[in-house]
């Protein structure tokens, strides 16, 4: 029409487009029908359950097509949509089981405490942590709108299937800043943001804000302290200004919950609403991505100023695997605390808020408890937090009646018979069905909970939980929340700080709800939906909220300041001190060989194993401490020596460095071998809170032992980090030193300490020399006791060469020969036989013993005394000094540390040539006599720590990890820049410098060689230490700086008949790895030297 240009413009889009989605719409729901039916008539096909199962018990309601049953569950939804699918189920369930079918996804919905066991105890990381499709496993792939989903958080730790291949990577890296150690290290920033969430509200309720609504609050805080304390930025939160990540996080999480009442087959008739959603996904994959290009480029760091989860995470190597995470995976996990994290605290907080506020009562009792645990104190430390039992009662009734977290999915991939209870028949359960476990009716069960089971009352949990499966707000098993105790110690904390500022009511008179949410009238408790709490007041839900909580306008009025009881004071001074041992005079350098071997996944068990070792050594023993797996083969078991192990279980399995060594132990038990002979004494590590696998590993550990020849020294003992972990632990070592000393031989005196007292150091008598009085002091030359010993030679290095001066790591293998060159006492060649091993005494580097003489305020020309008729005395470390004379000092360590390591008269003594007092050279003492590469003590640190002016370090300093750290003192005193030290406690501070061992590489008998030269090859250690230090091993570092002539102080040491050559025309296969090689070089020698010498030699 040629007029048509000219005609008025009709949009005909919207009707066309209307028209394709009646058409798609009625084509989807014939398609429906038609599934529907085809389904009907597959169920009415289904075969009978199995012989000694009965069908699984199918809901009764009438299903539709496309929607099956759902639109029954909207009237049980006024709070949340996953309590109303729990409630449907538990209104059509039989026994705790009930088969549900939305149509677009069909699932067994189980809430019995019986079948919730023999789930969760039958999961896929039973063999030692690897996945197995075996048991009931996580998987949410065939889960409807899972893309969307996945599309934000990837396959990130909360909805990761268990065969993912990153998910176990990623919770091994994860484990140490969520464990007990790692909590406390965030204890100081958990605190500060509650005090930004206390002067936030002060703020408001100063300047008229009404009644509040404690959720809007606590939401600012969750976010901030997820910020501050795993990746060390912040949100700005508290000021008040709109956050965008909250807002994207807020439009992406409310489209999500619209959507998931709509089959996902009909999503793509939303597009504008789709795309909302991916913008705003979008907008938070960049943030989190830019998290991680700020914190490469050194933007922002972990506030406590030890790695946080960023650090964790962008650093840490998988202990098995040895993988780093990579960033797309690391930018999922960020995403899912990020959302997780924070949103599950705030609703768990609003929801308690509100019921200490219906609760007058309740809340007296915990203002009383923390009067009485805290008073004014204006910190909440973590020794405070198991005392605090009221509280912990109450948040725990908080999270059993309104769980943040409705339920999870599970599959099974073997099971087939679903407990139904003791004496009932099992239900028939086809293999790869979904379920759904339920928290809601688990948590309200009246014949677990009793008939008040819908009532508030936090003094129920003085009995505990009644049934290890019948609470579970965080879940259970490997998959098991890993924030658990992040949040609870940010709940606790939070609630102290509010309750110590504030009096919580509920707001007076009537209240209209807020936008989209749902109110529940306390006037209408009677008829709400089966299986709900009774909150005591009226309450709103957000039925949009990913995680479910309580929330109602509150008045917040500040409470008059609070003082400890005096009683409370007494009580604390009156405590029951404990024992504090020490070494009798009589047992002075017993050395005592102690094995001590620890299992741990998280770290605190490590530290537990590492304090026994301080205590050890401070007893005189000669401990060695490594991990469980690490002690196969050791011949130290098959001795009559001494063992102690300390380990912890993870769900029921063995910690990943302790799984070979139970499976090593199982295997000698299956071939009734008996590998070990040592006499041993197993402390185990763990939460009660996992009643089912608590004490698990340990346990198995201390009746296998028994079973392959070990002797037990006592009987098991058990630390539960739920109650008083710290008190376990002295109880045990209490009992474990006088066992230990009876088996030793040895005596000990005892005295009366603090519950947590370590052995103190024992600081020397060592005086620095005014610079004035120099000139009236004759400086006298180092003499170290193991020069007077007539083992040792001075050797002097008569070839050197470096086998490896290129490799990739920048390491080096060098090869010297040495021979004897001179001797106080004469000559004394080096006489050996093929296999035994050089003993070397080696001294630190020069440019640390004046990095730490600065850093002292002193210079290399220091001279120092000791009182008359001392010896220098102090390291942390160190095993008996032995001979040298000087040894009529009275100092407590003397034979250990510094004792003994100046030989002669003492310091103090007229020189017998000038008549003036004598004095030795700081630099040569920290040169030779001290070790300063070897990793600082607990006792050391806690000295440190003690001598911090600033807050800041002696805080730092105080939740140092020395076992993952393995910090020095030098590298501790560099950080911590207040600590002020004089000369007699860094040395009391500073470990002896020791001999180190190498295998001789060559033999006495090889053509053209000499009796009294020996080679040795050196793998030179360059390394970094784990937080970022160069580490350079201080002997193979001296060696490798030694010139052709100069002079080496060595012994050698026989190794007996346990290592030598294969006899004469013996086969012989030799197996080694890098400068294990080295021995093996001296039989070789040794082997040709006695074919060339006709005893016919044939190899």
């Amino acid at each position: 029409d040629a007029d048509s240009d000219a005609r008025p413009t009709v949009d005909i889009q919207p009707a066309g487009q209307m028209t394709r989605l009646a058409t798609a719409a009625a084509a989807a729901a014939a398609a429906a029908a038609l599934a529907w039916l085809a389904l009907k008539l597959r169920e009415e096909e289904k075969e009978e359950p199995p012989a000694g199962t009965r069908k699984f018990p199918t809901h009764p309601s009438i299903k539709l097509p496309l929607v099956g049953q759902l639109l029954n569950t909207f009237k049980l939804s006024t709070d949340n949509q996953t309590y109303g699918l729990s409630r449907f189920g538990f209104l059509g369930g039989i026994d705790g089981c009930s088969e549900c079918d939305f149509g677009f996804i069909k699932f067994a919905m189980v809430y019995s405490h019986e079948a919730m066991k023999q789930i969760y105890t039958n999961h896929p990381f039973q063999n030692g942590g690897i996945f197995e499709a075996v048991g009931f496993t996580k998987v949410y792939d065939n889960l409807p709108g899972i893309e969307e989903t996945k599309y934000l958080f990837g396959n990130g730790l909360f909805i990761a299937s268990d065969n993912d291949r990153w998910w176990p990577i990623a919770h091994r890296i994860l484990l140490k800043p969520f464990s007990r150690q790692g909590m406390m290290q965030m204890v100081p920033l958990m605190n500060e943001q509650a005090d930004l969430l206390v002067g936030k509200l002060r703020k408001d309720l100063g300047s008229g804000v009404g009644p509040l609504r404690i959720y809007d609050y606590t939401v600012m805080m969750a976010v901030e302290t997820l910020g501050t304390c795993l990746m060390g930025m912040s949100f700005e939160s508290f000021s008040g200004e709109p956050v965008p990540f909250l807002q994207h996080l807020k439009n992406w999480l409310d489209i999500n919950a619209d959507m998931g009442n709509i089959p996902p087959q009909l999503w793509w008739l939303f597009p504008k609403t789709m795309k909302s959603a991916h913008d705003s996904a979008d907008f938070l994959k960049a943030y989190t991505k830019d998290l991680l290009a700020r914190r490469r480029r050194g933007e922002t760091q972990a506030l406590s100023k030890c790695p946080d989860l960023l650090d964790c995470m962008l650093e840490t190597a998988d202990t098995l695997s040895g993988e780093k995470l990579p960033d797309e995976v690391i930018g999922h996990e960020l995403m899912s605390f990020l959302f997780a994290g924070q949103d599950s605290t705030a609703v768990a907080l609003s929801s308690f808020f509100c019921f200490v506020a219906a609760n007058p009562a309740a809340q007296a009792k915990l203002v009383a408890e923390i009067q009485e645990v805290l008073g004014d104190e204006p910190e909440v430390k973590w020794a405070h937090l198991n005392k605090l039992k009221y509280l912990d009662w109450a948040i725990k009734e908080t999270l059993r009646l309104v769980p943040p977290v409705p339920g999870i999915f599970k599959r099974n991939e073997v099971v087939e018979a679903l407990s139904a209870g003791k004496g009932k028949t099992p239900f028939h359960l086809p293999k790869k069905t979904n379920l759904l476990l339920a928290f809601l009716p688990l948590h309200l069960d009246p014949a677990q909970w009793g008939d008040d089971a819908h009532e508030w009352k936090p003094e129920r949990w003085a009995e505990g939980v009644p049934h290890p499966f019948a609470y579970a707000p965080f879940s259970h098993g490997p998959r098991a929340c890993i924030g658990k105790e992040f949040t609870l110690t940010e709940q606790k904390i939070c609630a102290v700080k509010l309750l110590q500022h504030f009096i919580i009511q509920k707001a007076a008179g009537d209240w209209a709800k807020q936008p989209g949410a749902t109110k529940l009238k306390e006037s209408e408790w009677p008829h709400y939906p089966a299986c709900s709490p009774h909150y005591g007041v009226d309450v709103e839900y957000n039925p949009k909220q990913a995680f479910t909580g309580i929330n109602m306008p509150l008045e917040l009025h500040p409470r008059p300041q609070l003082h400890k009881p005096e009683a409370a004071k007494k009580a604390e001074a009156a405590a029951q001190p404990a024992v504090v041992f020490s070494l009798d005079e009589s047992s002075q350098g017993h050395a005592t060989p102690l094995s001590i071997l620890y299992g741990s996944d998280g770290g605190s068990t490590t530290e537990l194993a590492e304090r026994v070792m301080e205590t050890a050594q401070e007893l005189g023993f000669a401990p060695t401490v490594k991990p469980l797996n690490e002690a196969i083969g050791d011949p130290a078991l098959g001795t009559d020596g001494l063992l102690l192990v300390l380990s912890a279980t993870y769900n029921g399995c063995p910690p990943a460095n302790a799984g070979d060594f139970v499976n090593f132990c199982g295997a000698a038990i299956e071939r009734h071998e008996r590998p070990v002979d040592a006499r041993f004494a197993v402390l185990g590590c763990g939460h009660s809170d996992w009643a089912d696998t608590f004490q698990a590993i340990p346990t198995l550990l201390d009746e296998s032992l028994e079973k392959i020849g070990g002797h037990r020294l006592l009987d098991l003992h058990t630390a539960d980090s739920k109650k008083a972990p710290e008190e376990d632990f002295v109880a045990w070592t209490a009992k474990l030193w006088p066992a230990l000393a009876a088996a030793a031989g040895i005596k000990l005196s005892q005295r009366a300490g603090s519950a947590a007292s370590r052995p103190p150091l024992a600081i020397p008598e060592v005086s620095v020399v005014p610079a004035e009085e120099e000139g009236h002091l004759s400086e006298t030359p180092l003499v170290l006791p193991f020069q007077r010993d007539g083992e040792w030679v001075l050797a002097k290095v008569a070839e050197k060469s470096e086998l490896t001066p290129n490799d990739p790591d920048g390491t080096s293998t060098v090869c010297l020969a040495l021979e004897a060159a001179v001797h106080p006492s004469g000559d004394a060649p080096l006489r050996y036989a093929a296999g035994d091993h050089l003993m070397v005494m080696a001294e630190n580097a020069p440019a640390l013993v004046a990095t730490l003489l600065k850093r002292m305020g002193l210079d290399s020309s220091t001279l120092v005394t000791f009182p008359r008729g001392f010896s220098a005395n102090g390291a942390n470390g160190g095993g008996g000094g032995g001979g040298g004379g000087g040894g009529d000092a009275s100092h407590p360590k003397l034979g250990r540390s510094l004792s003994g390591r100046l030989s002669g008269a003492s310091a103090g003594a007229p020189s017998p040539l000038t008549g003036k007092p004598r004095a030795v050279s700081l630099e040569a003492l920290l040169l030779r006599s001290v070790d300063l590469v070897r990793p600082c003590s607990a006792a050391a640190l806690k000295l440190l720590a003690d001598r911090a002016t600033d807050e800041d370090d002696r805080t730092q300093l105080s939740m140092v990890d020395l076992v993952a750290t393995k910090a020095t003192v030098l590298e501790l005193l560099m950080s911590a820049k207040s600590v002020s030290l004089s000369v007699a406690e860094l040395l009391a501070c500073l470990a002896q410098m020791k001999p180190r061992y190498y295998s001789i590489s060559s033999s006495p008998n090889a053509k053209g060689g000499s009796a009294g030269r020996a080679t040795i090859t050196v793998g030179v250690v360059d390394a970094i230490s784990p937080t970022g230090r160069k580490h350079r091993g201080v002997a193979s570092n001296y060696l490798k700086k030694r010139s052709v002539g100069d002079l080496v102080w060595v012994r050698t040491k026989s190794v007996g008949l346990s290592f030598r050559p294969p006899p004469p025309n013996s086969p012989a296969i030799m197996v080694c790895a890098g400068t294990g090689l080295a021995p093996f070089v001296g039989f070789l020698e040794d082997m040709a030297a006695g074919a060339a010498g006709g005893s016919g030699t044939s190899h």
